[in-house]
């Protein structure tokens, strides 16, 4: 190594060399930090933008689909249907939560890894208290698992009044605030004319308010109006806002009456793209399967025949917006004004609870499953008659126009900001993309003109008295 040092000069005794920033390596530093401020900053518009996107349950942004589930063969037959489902849907809405004391559908929804709806019988058949403790029991085992507990199905055109609702809202929240569990939402499922004549103060003691809404049942539209069903949940949330949830529509497939597989078909499809921006963060369709024990139409909602096979293609809820909605001919009447869906039969039962009348249109207890596998039948009245729409269907009809933008937008919000969730990101990520090449590239140039300054290098002597000037392309690497 001595005979590669060529010494070229003697420098003076003084301080050890430092190295001061140049102009041009502040300058790069300057950049740099400019880049990184504006990075940082379109983070954050994008944090924002996601958040607003999902900020009421008004609208389906949730992504969530869900189906109803008619329990009465549920003993012998549900992680089998629970399994299937969960190829279509990511939930599922029951009517009861413990059937015949032998099945909890909250365990059975979490094993298949399916969020659940819980419901909680309230009108006999099934003993409330125990229904309730297999719902408490069964969140406090997969509290993840519950979208919401519903108290009763349809109660109020059932005979039942707001104060014995409330009652048992009230009972269920208690019960499940002793467990540790106040941050499930309590509420019940009515329809759509029950929550518009019912006092307020049934709202306002529910978390979430679950509507029944069918456009089937109103002789006035067509049975596969999907502009019906927009119009009449556009109504419920005028009332009660963005703790309106959707837990039934649906269309028979068969039956009589104005049961048809094509409109069915239509529905459905048409359903898909409005559950998308509308419904609540997950609303449901009824339902599973058909229920074999019920006559006519009834026992034809399902979107399968026989619990293993689709009827039509079922396909999850796509991202489409929803469908403009067609204004109502006027407010929607009291109870009568939306028919039972299920007046008696089709909406599922709690095991061994008795059938309470004609205007009941929850869902009716089975006698066992045993009896039903068998194939009996329960007999129940025919669905009553609906004066108040058939004398709307009579009258002159009312001009169309068009719905105001608030009474729209506010309910397919999610639709109205998707181009701007889209745009934003991208933007973003290309300002960042072109920003990290701009710094590559100053910095590649930096480095080599740093290279360039170093082909002289000072080098200090051990006693700090001289400094040697070495000439880089003189030494050798070894």
């Amino acid at each position: 190594m001595e005979a590669l040092r060529t010494p070229t000069a003697t420098l003076p005794h003084g301080p050890a060399v430092s190295w001061t920033p140049s102009p041009q390596k502040k300058k790069i530093a300057a950049f740099c930090s400019a880049l990184a401020i504006v990075g940082a900053v379109a983070i954050g518009l994008v944090a924002m933008t996601t958040d607003t996107a999902a900020d009421t349950a008004r609208t389906g942004a949730g992504g969530l689909s869900g189906v109803c589930y008619d329990s009465y063969q549920a003993v012998t037959s549900v992680d089998k249907h629970f399994a299937f489902i969960k190829t279509k849907f990511g939930a599922v809405r029951t009517y009861q939560t413990t059937v015949e004391g032998k099945v909890n559908l909250i365990d059975a929804a979490a094993k298949a890894n399916l969020q659940i709806a819980a419901g909680v019988w309230i009108r006999g058949g099934v003993p409330f208290a125990d229904d309730l403790k297999a719902a408490v029991d069964g969140a406090k085992r997969h509290p993840s698992n519950v979208l919401a507990v519903y108290v009763g199905n349809e109660d109020l055109v059932s005979g039942l009044g707001v104060g014995d609702v409330i009652t048992k809202i009230q009972a269920a929240r208690a019960a499940f605030q002793a467990a540790g569990l106040g941050n499930i939402p309590i509420g019940t499922v009515q329809t759509d004319g029950s929550w518009l004549s019912a006092d307020p103060s049934l709202g306002a003691n529910c978390d979430v308010v679950g509507v029944n809404i069918y456009p089937y049942f109103n002789p006035s539209v067509a049975s596969d109006s999907i502009a019906d069903l927009t119009k009449r949940y556009n109504a419920v949330v005028a009332k009660y806002g963005g703790k309106v949830h959707l837990t039934e529509t649906g269309l028979p497939t068969d039956g009589g009456g104005r049961a048809s597989f094509a409109a069915a078909q239509s529905y459905w499809t048409q359903y898909q793209s409005w559950a998308a921006t509308n419904g609540g963060n997950c609303p449901f369709y009824f339902q599973f399967h058909d229920a074999t024990n019920k006559p006519g139409d009834e026992g034809h909602f399902g979107l399968s025949a026989d619990g293993a096979t689709w009827k039509f293609a079922v396909a999850p809820t796509p991202t489409t917006a929803a469908p403009t909605p067609t204004p109502a001919p006027s407010t929607t009447p009291p109870a009568t004004t939306t028919p039972a869906p299920t007046t008696g039969e089709a909406t599922p039962a709690p095991a061994n609870a008795t059938v309470l009348g004609a205007n009941s249109t929850a869902p009716r207890p089975t006698s066992n499953s045993s009896a039903l596998e068998s194939g009996s039948v329960i007999d129940v009245p025919e669905p009553v008659a609906l004066p108040t729409l058939e004398a709307e269907a009579d009258a002159t009809p009312v001009p169309v126009t068009t719905p105001s933008e608030d009474n729209v937008q506010s309910i397919s919000n999610a639709s109205g900001e998707s181009s701007d969730n889209v745009t934003l990101p991208v933007v973003t990520s290309l300002v960042c993309a072109i920003g990290v090449a701009a710094v590559a590239l100053v910095v590649i140039r930096n480095r080599r003109k740093l290279e360039d300054d170093k082909d002289i290098d000072l080098f200090v002597d051990d006693d700090r008295n001289s400094a040697d000037l070495y000439k880089r392309d003189s030494v050798a690497v070894l």
